[in-house]
């Protein structure tokens, strides 16, 4: 059940996978929310992040893609955006101050927001597992708990530590 919940199923369409009959769908809810398969899934999607990931890295370095690379190329499309595309050029081959089309503040925007992102100007929050999963926690499995995920997604055991006691 729980490879069918990574995958994205709803709770009662992995439970019918399964081979479950009932037909009561608090059936299912209990299933799912035994502790042995709401580990399985995090440990499952923990996993398909690291494949992710990895995968994403091979393709950037195939394509010779870097940082600098997209931010220079995010600034010019903020620059040719904003003045509405590429520079019209006279007989003698200098810029005229005209333009070749209108400005796109939509395409700048959007890679103004790239900029800010890669930055760290933007930052992005995704909350893991169920709402309310960590208030019933104590200190110390909250702690255990943070360990588990930071190291799951490739976070050193030193760093985790100082952002368990704070630092």
């Amino acid at each position: 059940m729980a490879l069918h919940l990574a995958a994205g199923k709803s709770i009662w369409d992995s439970y019918i996978l399964v081979g479950y009959t009932g037909k009561v769908h608090s059936a299912s809810t209990s299933v799912a929310k035994r502790p042995d398969v709401q580990k399985r899934v995090q440990e499952l999607l923990a996993t398909q992040h690291r494949k992710e990931v990895q995968s994403n890295e091979r393709a950037i370095e195939q394509a010779s893609i870097d940082k600098g690379w997209v931010v220079q190329r995010a600034k010019y499309i903020v620059e040719l955006g904003i003045r509405g595309g590429a520079p019209l050029l006279g007989k003698d081959g200098k810029p005229t101050g005209q333009f070749s089309g209108k400005p796109n503040l939509n395409a700048a925007v959007k890679s103004l927001a790239l900029l800010a992102s890669m930055g760290g100007f933007i930052v992005q929050r995704h909350e893991l597992g169920q709402p309310g999963d960590f208030s019933r926690l104590t200190d110390e499995e909250l702690d255990a708990k943070m360990i588990e995920v930071g190291e799951a997604i490739g976070i050193s055991g030193p760093a985790l530590q100082k952002a368990i006691a704070g630092r």
